[in-house]
């Protein structure tokens, strides 16, 4: 397996520019459809927030269970990467297509390479390119909402997302519960497990070592989660190197009609660990989704189950 050779390894960490208060986020379909009307909540969410979205592209003419064809949705992402005035990407909604596109990213590497960072925002199916900017740029980016979920967030996760996007959110405290003991330091890399295991032998594997693994997930049955984790203690060796585990919500992943629970198949496959695992942090399939900064330093301390944010996703610059 080629191993990623981003920044968890070569120590070449790209941060975007802060998204001041009236900054542009441009969204961007990379994904399954969206409900125009879901997105519609979601855009008077961050105008609240005093951001804009400029015109963009119209996704809403399906391909199946994808936004649009894959180039199509390729070209999507460039475009708001380099398009002047734009400061952040925010993405439509997660579902699943973004590993369909991540070779036609690779194809230009080179020209991804060439260009300066912006903030980059989702989570769920988003976890792919997160993982893709990470192992392929080294850039930092935010496991936080999509725009789909963020009409529906509190007013907590909707404030939190701005202080991340304006680089003042360090220091965040996040609060779960330990599943063992100790404390620990590392990158934040990781996200949605299904879609972190769907990159198992590909190029766009992350680096672990040292690093915390972010997991949460949706609609995966106890037994699913079980495989899944299984494969990833195979392929890690029992995840050694890696500096601890932070568990976000299992939305919906509990197996109602014969008892079995995400949390106990959690609980037998990870207790057992040697190093911090802390559970049930508010990341993930449910409100509130507390943007993290995929890539930034934090401190995991399993002991009083805290993630706590250490280094911001952006370079500060002067808002106005």
């Amino acid at each position: 397996m080629e191993r990623g050779n981003g920044a968890a390894m070569t120590g070449n960490i790209k941060a975007a520019p802060a998204v001041g208060p009236k900054g542009q986020v441009a969204l961007v379909a990379l994904s399954s459809p969206y409900d125009p009307d879901i997105l519609a909540k979601g855009r008077q969410a961050l105008a609240a927030l005093g951001l804009t979205v400029p015109p963009g592209p119209d996704l809403t003419q399906a391909d199946r269970y994808l936004a649009a064809p894959d180039a199509r949705r390729a070209q999507a992402l460039w475009d708001a990467l380099t398009t002047p005035g734009v400061d952040a990407v925010l993405a439509a909604r997660g579902g699943y297509g973004i590993t369909r596109v991540l070779d036609l990213l690779e194809a230009q590497l080179p020209a991804y390479r060439g260009i300066a960072p912006r903030l980059v925002v989702g989570f769920s199916d988003v976890t792919a390119l997160h993982l893709w900017l990470w192992t392929r740029l080294g850039w930092k980016s935010v496991h936080g909402p999509v725009c789909t979920s963020l009409g529906s967030e509190p007013d907590q996760a909707r404030e939190h997302l701005r202080q991340v996007m304006q680089g003042t959110a360090s220091g965040t405290v996040l609060r779960g519960s330990g599943l063992t003991r100790g404390v620990a330091q590392g990158r934040l890399v990781g996200g949605n497990l299904a879609v972190l295991m769907a990159l198992a032998g590909t190029r766009y594997w992350p680096d672990l070592r040292g690093c915390v693994l972010l997991l949460e997930d949706v609609t995966e049955l106890p037994h699913r989660l079980d495989r899944m984790l299984t494969q990833l203690l195979s392929i890690t060796g029992g995840l050694a190197g890696v500096a601890g585990v932070a568990l976000g919500h299992f939305t919906d992943c509990d197996d109602t009609k014969k008892g079995h629970t995400a949390q106990a198949t959690l609980e037998e496959r990870l207790a057992g660990l040697s190093i911090p695992v802390v559970r049930n942090l508010p990341v993930g399939h449910q409100a509130p989704n507390m943007a993290l900064v995929h890539g930034g330093m934090v401190t995991l301390d399993a002991s009083v189950g805290t993630l706590t944010l250490q280094e911001e996703a952006v370079v500060a610059a002067a808002l106005t």
